[in-house]
Order: C-alpha cells, then sequence, then structure tokens
C-alpha cells in the first residue's frame, strides 16, 4: 500500500477525490482502505470480547486458592478433575458419612460446578457458616452446597463444627 502511495502522490497531494478522501481518488487505494478499515474493525472486536473476558480480572471463581478451602481442598480439585469417585470417598472422610450418602452429594455439587464455576464459592462458605451463622443457616449452606436432605446436613455440619474447632474426629 505504501508504494502505491508513493506512486500517487501528486494525485492524491491534489485531492481529485469526490469523498474528500485522498485515498478515494485511486480506486485500488480505495479497495486496498477499506480492507484496512474492515481488519481494524475485526480487531476492535476482538479487543473488545478480551476486555469483557477480563473484567473482574483479579477475581476469578474458577481459580479460588485451595489453601482458603481447608478440609475441602482436595475434594474441589477431585471434582474439577472429573475424578467423582475419588471426591466423594474424600468427602465421606470430611464429613463422616458413608459413601452411598456422599455420592450423590458428589454428583450434586459437581453438577452445580459446571453449571455455575461459582458454586466454588459455595465451599468457602461452609466452614465460615459452620463457625458463625445458626444451626439452620449452616444447615441451609450444607444443603445449597451438597444437596443433602435435613438429616444428612445435621450430620455433617456437626462432624465440620467439631474438626474445625480442633476437636479430633
Amino acid at each position: 500500500m505504501a508504494a502505491a502511495v508513493v506512486e500517487r502522490k501528486d494525485s492524491l497531494l491534489n485531492g481529485r477525490s469526490k469523498t474528500n478522501s485522498p485515498l478515494s481518488s485511486d480506486r485500488d487505494l480505495a479497495e486496498m482502505t477499506r480492507s484496512l478499515a474492515e481488519i481494524d474493525h475485526a480487531i476492535s472486536g476482538l479487543a473488545d470480547i478480551a476486555e469483557n473476558e477480563h473484567e473482574g480480572a483479579g477475581y476469578d471463581p474458577t481459580h479460588i486458592d485451595p489453601a482458603s478451602l481447608g478440609l475441602f481442598a482436595r475434594y474441589l480439585e477431585l471434582v474439577r478433575a472429573s475424578r467423582l469417585e475419588e471426591a466423594s470417598r474424600e468427602l465421606s472422610q470430611v464429613f463422616h458419612m458413608s459413601l452411598d450418602r456422599v455420592t450423590t452429594a458428589t454428583r450434586f455439587f459437581a453438577r452445580s460446578l459446571k453449571a455455575d464455576p461459582t458454586a466454588a464459592e459455595n465451599l468457602l462458605e461452609l466452614s465460615a457458616a459452620a463457625l458463625d451463622d445458626s444451626d439452620s443457616q449452616a444447615m441451609r449452606a450444607m444443603i445449597k452446597t451438597f444437596g443433602f436432605q435435613a438429616v444428612e446436613s445435621r450430620m455433617a455440619l456437626e462432624v465440620l463444627r467439631t474438626r474445625l474447632n480442633g476437636a479430633v474426629v
């Protein structure tokens, strides 16, 4: 394009154009300009998409720091790796519950996580809820996270509170 511009510099500088655009005075240059404008538009569109994807870059619910999850760190890692049987065994150990009870809970959590990656935050909230919230609020957090029934929620909550308070279970 630079060579074409230099070759036609006199006609471009004299402004022989219907649109007052010096580049439109030559058909080849006008076509190159139009192509460059389309490329520029496409690049701008990509930049907008990239900005939208990186909004809130300091916060990414899909990359929660495992250290902040405490008892649930290994569990989340296994669920994210789609190793649900191992994740169920891990949750069974965390809550001291039978494998059949926590297998359903793990499937529930995995579906929730797949539908909404921010569901991983529920694991962060469980420990705080167990220590700070009322029984009913903490049980609701268990139900929200694992789909437990009331009895299962109560059992898991008691074990979690005991473990978080440092007692050996």
